[in-house]
């Protein structure tokens, strides 16, 4: 009998200490995944504005420059801070609207530039001003072409 009551503590020990075991290397991998997931995204997305950094590099501009520069995510830090130390009767015009944005979730959204970014509207803008360009030449071209046919 005392075989098959060692035995049995043996494979039961076993068995539990086995299934613990993979539930804790279970939880520490998905753990370890999502902690990855959470910092590719921090690498590859304004916190600010969540555009993407491919769209940034298509762009020609330097994504660090945008995050540090233009989306600096403590300066809106620091500006909340501001604004909660500041009395609400020496607000000017523009830090009324950001205090009502920051207090109102709705709002905080119109203050908040989501999927805006000044330097990428500025290439946008100098990409349809090259078109823009292209196409004017080409219409100067047919003009003179029209001009050379009816001088002949």
């Amino acid at each position: 009998g005392t075989l098959y009551q060692l035995l049995y503590v043996i494979v039961i020990n076993l068995v539990l200490q086995a299934i613990i075991s993979g539930l804790i290397i279970d939880t520490f991998s998905s753990m370890r995944a999502e902690d990855e997931f959470i910092h590719q995204d921090t690498m590859d997305k304004c916190f600010i504005c969540s555009i993407l950094r491919e769209e940034f590099e298509q762009a020609g501009i330097d994504f660090t420059v945008h995050i540090k520069e233009e989306h600096n995510v403590w300066h809106y830090l620091w500006y909340k801070i501001y604004l909660d130390l500041k009395d609400p009767d020496d607000y000017s015009i523009n830090e009324k609207y950001a205090a009502l944005c920051y207090k109102n979730p709705r709002m905080f959204t119109k203050f908040v530039p989501i999927k805006k970014s000044i330097s990428l509207s500025a290439f946008a803008g100098k990409q349809t001003d090259t078109k823009a360009d292209e196409h004017l030449v080409s219409l100067l071209k047919r003009i003179d072409d029209l001009e050379s046919s009816v001088l002949e």
